[in-house]
């Protein structure tokens, strides 16, 4: 998967824990390019995740965290992603027509 600059690898696990020791959903490792899913989610809880992450990935890339604070990020990403899935699904023909040829 291309995301920004970057060609990410996406895998599934038994188990995503952050640095700190918490079960994650996903987690974006750009150092590694990978965006590791928790395999044991449901396939739509495992499509939220995935574009939960994009996000992440496009922040990163963008470095609008240079503007706004983390936690502001997060929050954005959080209330964004499942919309941004709706719309995609809700709207095959624009799907078609924002992946077609320039």
């Amino acid at each position: 998967m291309i995301a920004g600059p970057l060609t990410l690898a996406v895998v599934e696990q038994t188990a995503v824990v952050s640095d700190d020791g918490h079960a994650l959903n996903a987690e974006l490792d750009d150092e590694q390019a990978v965006i590791r899913l928790d395999a044991n989610l449901s396939a739509g809880r495992k499509r939220l995740s995935l574009v939960h992450e994009i996000f992440h990935q496009l922040c990163h890339y963008t470095d609008i965290g240079r503007d706004i604070e983390e936690k502001h990020v997060e929050s954005m990403i959080v209330r964004l992603s499942p919309w941004w899935l709706d719309v995609l699904r809700r709207n095959p023909a624009l799907v078609a027509f924002l992946t077609g040829e320039p």
